[in-house]
């Protein structure tokens, strides 16, 4: 029998429903936010989120602004006033 030294496991969408794991994820966001979770919002927030991380995979920004930056830019299209940095939800 042959012996692999490497294993490539992909999670994303095949052992893990990556989506649905993001939409919870954005819908516990939004309640430390005091907002509330619509569809409208998550299809919002995965346009921002994919521009954000194409940001980041250029250089343009590191992690700990995109993780801030994201929410930034999905308040400023709902018209919330909230500066996400000022939240508990980053730990302040």
């Amino acid at each position: 029998m042959k012996k692999y030294e490497l294993v490539f496991i992909d999670l994303d969408e095949t052992l893990m429903d990556f989506r649905r794991a993001e939409r919870q994820a954005l819908e516990r966001s939004l309640t430390r936010f005091g907002l509330a979770f619509s569809e409208r919002t998550a299809i919002e927030y995965e346009e921002i989120n994919g521009g954000v991380w194409r940001r980041l995979e250029k250089g343009e920004l590191d992690q700990e602004t995109l993780k801030v930056e994201r929410f930034r830019l999905l308040f400023g299209r709902l018209g919330v006033k909230t500066d996400p940095r000022d939240t508990e939800a980053f730990g302040n």
